[in-house]
């Protein structure tokens, strides 16, 4: 999966600001997508578009609140962020734009840093030209009953991140090479989270309920040990969820997600897991079964 958690590091550094004067308009991604092309083939010709970003959080400018995140009633945004992979140089650079009043879409990197990370970190896949967008993809989402239920119980709740990518792994039910809008709401003390996968060309959805944090999580039952860990872990489940099938992911830092254990029919409250396929390092154990999900941290010494 893209690098998601890089992705959003970049988006405040990145995400366009207003001319002096002028208002941002909220626009659909595919609306600036030739002009932020144009500029990324001056800077590096040939590049390919690899994702397009769009992260919600709040800025004043000039004594006006912007608020930056894509809008659920029509999936517009004022700024989106159009990442493009550079073969010659291997990387992948980033385009902010924005679109202001009888000027268009603007191109937000002339007074701000154009940043770029190495190919390898986000990876090479390139968007489709024919991806769903605006009212398409809200319709995709409210055709989803655990996303209406998520809506109707939190009605003033946005994405804090929204990313059209193509998947460099199996994401769920969809293979490596599938374009897809991924959604993410946080959880906090006041609601609980809410990870949405909308297939880009087919508008299926997935929509998985994150009602809990480590702390919930062992409060429901949920262990890890070793932890740190070295090859090998066991989580302990609690009985409520044995006879279903889950799946066990480690997510690291960046936000890079490997599937430890794919829809595994649980029948005892302790399942082994392999971790060979990991390095060093921080992550979170995503425990889920067919709508509800869990998280824990551990950590993995090589």
């Amino acid at each position: 999966m893209l690098k998601l958690a890089t992705l959003l590091v970049l988006l405040v550094i990145l995400m366009p600001k207003p001319t002096y004067g002028q208002a941002l308009q909220t626009f659909l991604p595919k609306e600036c997508k030739p002009a932020a092309q144009s500029s990324a083939e001056a800077s590096a010709p040939g590049s390919r578009l690899v994702a397009i970003i769009n992260g919600a959080f709040e800025f004043d400018f000039a004594g006006t609140t912007y608020g930056t995140g894509m809008r659920l009633s029509d999936g517009k945004a004022n700024a989106w962020i159009y990442a493009f992979f550079d073969s010659v140089g291997d990387s992948v650079i980033f385009k902010p734009f924005g679109k202001v009043p009888f000027i268009g879409c603007t191109d937000a990197s002339q007074f701000l840093p154009v940043a770029s990370v190495p190919g390898s970190t986000l990876g090479s896949e390139t968007v489709p030209g024919a991806f769903i967008e605006g009212s398409a993809l809200i319709s995709a989402l409210n055709a989803d009953g655990d996303y209406t239920a998520y809506r109707t119980a939190y009605p003033d709740s946005m994405p804090n991140a929204t990313v059209l990518t193509v998947s460099r792994e199996p994401v769920l039910d969809y293979p490596s090479g599938t374009p897809f809008w991924f959604l993410t709401w946080t959880p906090s003390q006041e609601q609980s989270g809410m990870t949405c996968f909308v297939h880009a060309l087919s508008s299926e959805t997935i929509c998985v309920r994150v009602v809990s944090v480590a702390d919930d999580a062992v409060a429901a039952g949920f262990t890890l040990a070793p932890n740190p860990a070295f090859d090998y872990a066991t989580v302990t489940i609690p009985m409520s969820w044995l006879g279903t099938t889950a799946t066990i992911e480690a997510v690291d830092a960046t936000g890079s997600s490997i599937v430890l254990a794919s829809d595994v029919l649980l029948l005892s409250p302790a399942l082994n897991i392999s971790l060979v396929e990991l390095q060093s390092g921080m992550y979170t154990i995503r425990i889920r079964n067919e709508r509800n999900a869990r998280a824990l941290p551990m950590s993995v010494v090589r």
